[in-house]
C-alpha cells in the first residue's frame, strides 16, 4: 500500500513538472494555436488590439475614423466628419438623415434615433441607412440618426442627455439589438467581445443602496490614460474594473499579471480557464431571467430614458432591431418552437408601460430565398434597412 501511495505521489509530481514545463515552453508567448491564453495581461486578445493600446500609451497618432475617444461616453461619432461611407454633422448625427440643426418644416414629425450599430446602420452608406430611407419614404417625417457602433443602452441614454437641449423633435427612439443586452453590465469592450477591433472602455450604471441608478464613470480621462491602463505592468487594470465589469470581475485572476496566481503556471489550468472564460456570455439566459442584473439594469436604463424624453414633452419608443440569431429565433417560434429569448424582456418592458415597436416580424416575412437582408459583417444590408424603414413608416399612417 505504501509503495502504491509513493508511486502515485511520484506520478503526480512528474505530471506537475511536465504541466509546468508545457506552460513555460508552449505558452511562453501567451498564446496557443493562434489564440490568446489566460492570464490576459495585458488585456488584449488580438495583435490589432495590442498595437492600438501601445499607440495610445505612447501618444502615437492613430488614423482618424468615424469615432473618437470620449471621456464620458467612452467613444462617440466624430463631429463634422466625412468618411468613405459615413458623414456626420456638428452634433455627430449621421449624414443621410436630417441635420440636427436643420430648420423644421411645417407639418413634419421629427424623430431622433439613438442606439447601437443597428441604429447607426453599419456596413451601408449614408443613403442606405434605415433612418435615411425613412426620410425618403415619408415626406412628413424627418429622422436624425444618433446611433453609434457597439453602444450599450446606457451609453445611448448618456448621449441623449448630452444633446437633448439641441433637439427639436416630436419623438425619440431607442434602438435595442437584443443580443447586445450584456453591454449594460460591461465596461471593457474586449472583455465582452474578444474579437472586437477596439480597446474601448465604456461607463455603466449600477444600483445604489436605495435601488436607484448610480453612474460608474470611466477610470481614465484621455485616450493616452486608456493606453497606460491597458499596458500597465501591475494590477491596475483589474483594480479599476473588476468591481464593475461583469466579465472582468467574474474571472479577475484571468486578467491579473502573470504569476500572481498559482494556476498561471499550469498548462492545463491556463487552457481550462481560457475555455471557461471565453464561454461565459449567456446572452439568452440573462434575457430570459427577469431577476438577472443585466435585465434589471436594462429595464432601469430604459425607464430613465423614457422619463427624460417624456419630461421634455416628447414621445418615447423602444425599437427591437434584431440581428440574424434573433431573427432566426422568431422564425423558429413561428414554426412551433419556443419563444425567442428576448420575448421575456420585451414583455417586462411593455408591462412597465414602454411603447415597444418590434421590426422582427417584418424582416421575418421578407427573409426569403435571395432576400439578402444581411451584410457580410452581420448588420443589415441595404435591402434589410429598406424593410425596417418601410415597417417604421407605417407608424405614421
Amino acid at each position: 500500500m505504501r509503495r502504491r501511495i509513493l508511486l502515485l505521489a511520484v506520478s503526480l509530481m512528474a505530471l506537475a513538472i511536465v504541466d509546468g514545463a508545457l506552460s513555460a515552453i508552449v505558452l511562453r508567448d501567451g498564446s496557443f494555436r493562434g489564440r490568446r491564453v489566460a492570464p490576459f495581461h495585458p488585456p488584449t486578445f488580438t495583435s490589432e488590439q495590442r498595437d492600438l493600446a501601445q499607440r495610445l500609451r505612447d501618444g502615437t497618432e492613430v488614423p482618424a475614423t468615424n469615432v473618437r475617444f470620449d471621456a464620458e461616453l467612452g467613444w462617440t461619432t466624430r463631429e463634422s466628419f466625412v468618411g468613405a461611407n459615413e458623414s456626420y454633422d456638428a452634433l455627430g448625427a449621421r449624414g443621410g438623415s436630417v441635420g440636427a440643426h436643420a430648420p423644421r418644416a411645417s407639418g413634419v414629425d421629427r424623430v431622433a434615433a439613438f442606439g447601437c450599430s443597428f441604429t447607426h446602420a453599419d456596413e451601408v452608406a449614408d443613403a442606405d441607412a434605415w433612418c435615411a430611407r425613412l426620410d425618403e419614404l415619408r415626406a412628413d417625417v424627418e429622422v436624425q440618426n444618433f446611433g453609434v457602433g457597439a453602444y450599450g443602452l446606457d451609453q445611448a441614454l448618456l448621449r441623449y442627455r448630452r444633446v437633448a437641449s439641441e433637439l427639436d423633435v416630436d419623438e425619440v427612439w431607442l434602438g435595442f439589438m437584443p443580443r447586445a443586452a450584456l453591454r449594460v453590465v460591461s465596461m471593457y469592450r474586449p472583455a465582452l467581445a474578444h474579437e472586437d477591433r477596439s480597446v474601448a472602455l465604456k461607463p455603466r450604471f449600477e444600483f445604489d443602496d436605495r435601488g436607484g441608478l448610480a453612474f460608474v464613470p470611466l477610470p481614465v480621462a484621455s485616450a493616452r490614460e486608456l493606453g497606460e491602463l491597458l499596458c500597465a505592468p501591475d494590477d491596475r487594470f483589474v483594480t479599476a474594473l473588476a468591481a464593475h465589469d461583469a466579465f472582468v470581475g467574474a474571472w479577475a485572476s484571468a486578467f491579473a499579471p502573470h504569476g500572481d496566481h498559482l494556476w498561471h503556471r499550469s498548462f492545463t489550468a491556463r487552457l481550462l480557464v481560457t475555455k471557461l472564460e471565453g464561454g461565459a456570455r449567456p446572452h439568452d439566459d440573462v434575457l430570459r431571467d427577469a431577476t438577472s442584473e443585466c435585465s434589471r439594469v436594462l429595464r432601469a436604463v430604459v425607464a430613465a430614458f423614457r422619463a427624460d424624453v417624456e419630461a421634455r414633452g416628447d414621445r418615447f419608443r423602444l425599437l427591437i432591431l434584431p440581428d440574424r440569431p434573433s431573427l432566426d429565433g422568431i422564425k423558429a417560434a413561428r414554426a412551433g418552437g419556443p419563444a425567442p429569448a428576448y420575448a421575456t424582456i420585451v414583455e417586462a418592458l411593455q408591462a412597465d408601460g414602454v411603447d415597444v415597436v418590434d421590426v422582427t416580424d417584418a424582416l421575418a416575412i421578407a427573409d426569403g430565398p435571395g432576400a439578402g437582408l444581411f451584410a457580410p459583417g452581420g448588420h443589415w444590408s441595404p435591402a434589410g434597412n429598406r424593410v425596417v424603414a418601410e415597417r417604421l413608416a407605417r407608424l405614421f399612417d
